[in-house]
């Protein structure tokens, strides 16, 4: 026999489910209903229609696309009006009521060919908000003249017709081409004449085919792209000074610092500073530097033409036979010297 304490435990828990189902159909309901619309305060208004064309209560009622409301009732409105065979009452809320203008205008409108109806207000021009018991003038559907739909399906007709004649006496390009023999066989011989052409271009005589048969040809094209896809892997994998700076932050950081440090000299230079800036911006310091390389160039003219002691030395023979001598004979002393100095440190004693 179960406890006191299982029993109230069994009709909590039954009481718990009872009071989620009650919540559910609440919800179901109230969406049902219309979901917040239900609950908003509204204004009814209504509109007066030739046809329903498919139109149920319940439907939607938009505004510019925004949904403001639906449909409660629909019924024949026993006018003599031919315009006002029936009556749709809606819903508005009002809060979406007071940005429609009274004079809008409600036409049945769908989704698409296929989709449910609903009822579509457009926008007026008045200053009026709309009312309670306001009544939406639906513009009549447009008219189309039976004659007038007959008589140019008739013309289509007449027009399909002719063309199929003509073609069935082979009148014009198309009924030549499915009657007449002349059409046929020039496109075909232009058929001909291109497979001609290809078989000729993909000879072994030509380019094309040596290309296409040729097993060197086309080592010779492959070997391009070969070595230019391991050159690509090569910088990929890092390897050699191109895939090193790509794939090393630090080559890539010192070349930067370099760029870097170019571009300071250079702007260093433009702006004057340093010595090559004042070189470039200081007429006097050019000056001067001038006249110590047309010095040096005239010494150097001077040695090329002979003149002084080194410039003899260097055009001389003689001068140059001379002490060439002179140091023959002092490199064989000391040969003698290191040979035998004994020779050399000899002392006579009285």
């Amino acid at each position: 026999m179960p406890s006191p304490e299982q029993i109230a435990w069994a009709k909590f828990r039954v009481t718990a489910m009872i009071a989620c189902a009650v919540a559910i159909a609440s919800v179901l309901v109230y969406l049902r209903l219309g979901g917040a619309e239900f609950l908003q305060p509204a204004l009814t208004v209504h509109t007066y229609l030739i046809d329903l064309s498919g139109l149920e209560k319940g439907n939607p009622v938009r505004f510019n696309g925004i949904r403001v409301g639906k449909v409660t009732a629909t019924a024949l409105s026993h006018s003599p009006d031919p315009q006002k065979v029936v009556r749709v009452d809606m819903l508005i809320v009002r809060r979406y009521a007071k940005s429609i203008p009274a004079d809008s205008t409600a036409v049945v409108a769908a989704e698409d060919v296929l989709g449910d109806k609903f009822v579509d207000i457009n926008t007026g021009k008045s200053t009026r908000q709309m009312e309670q018991d306001a009544v939406l003038v639906s513009p009549p559907p447009k008219q189309f003249n039976q004659a007038d739909l007959i008589k140019t399906g008739r013309d289509i007709l007449a027009r399909m017709d002719s063309l199929f004649a003509d073609i069935e006496a082979g009148r014009g390009a198309f009924g030549r081409l499915v009657k007449g023999e002349e059409i046929y066989d020039s496109m075909v011989k232009k058929v001909a004449d291109f497979q001609k052409e290809i078989r000729s271009a993909t000879s072994k005589d030509t380019p094309i085919g040596q290309l296409i048969f040729d097993e060197e040809a086309y080592k010779k094209i492959r070997k391009p792209l070969l070595d230019m896809d391991h050159a690509l892997a090569e910088l990929q994998a890092g390897h050699g000074a191109g895939g090193k700076l790509l794939n090393d932050p630090a080559q890539y950081e010192r070349l930067r610092k370099s760029v870097g440090d170019i571009n300071r000299m250079v702007a260093d230079l433009r702006a004057g500073k340093g010595q090559a800036g004042n070189l470039l911006k200081n007429d006097e310091l050019y000056d001067r530097v001038d006249r110590m390389v047309n010095s040096l160039n005239a010494q150097v003219d001077a040695l090329n033409s002979g003149q002084g002691a080194l410039g003899q030395l260097m055009t001389s023979t003689s001068l140059y036979e001379s002490l060439n001598g002179s140091m023959k004979n002092m490199r064989d002393g000391l040969k003698d010297f290191r040979t035998n100095p004994k020779k050399f440190l000899y002392l006579k004693v009285f």
